[in-house]
């Protein structure tokens, strides 16, 4: 019941106090209000797959995944459209994302 109420305080805040085009709520408020909440770092348009994206360094996509209880991995098909955009090359540069997520969520818990 703890969890539910601070999802609650934390939509609220996204609304009300942190409200520009969409709701969105700083990380720091997050913390504040995370427990009995699971966090999952998102789908390509996430932060993580992003970050793997933009070719970070190592050491700031590990950052980046430690703050997540878990990683999500979508079907290749879901992110296609990367291919026929130009981001990534091919199929297995897809592949190569999700095996990086992979390894990450091994190196970070």
């Amino acid at each position: 019941m703890f969890g539910l109420k601070n999802l609650y305080k934390l939509i609220s805040f996204s609304h009300l106090d942190y409200y520009y085009k969409k709701p969105k709520i700083p990380r720091s408020v997050y913390k504040k209000y995370s427990e009995g909440l699971i966090i999952g770092s998102a789908c390509d348009r996430g932060e993580l797959y992003q970050s793997i994206l933009e070719g970070m360094s190592e050491q700031r996509i590990e950052e980046i995944a430690s703050f997540y209880d878990y990683l999500e991995i979508q079907p290749l098909g879901n992110n296609e459209y990367l291919i026929r955009e130009g981001k990534i090359e091919d199929r297995d540069g897809l592949i190569d994302i999700n095996r990086k997520i992979v390894a990450l969520r091994r190196k970070t818990k």
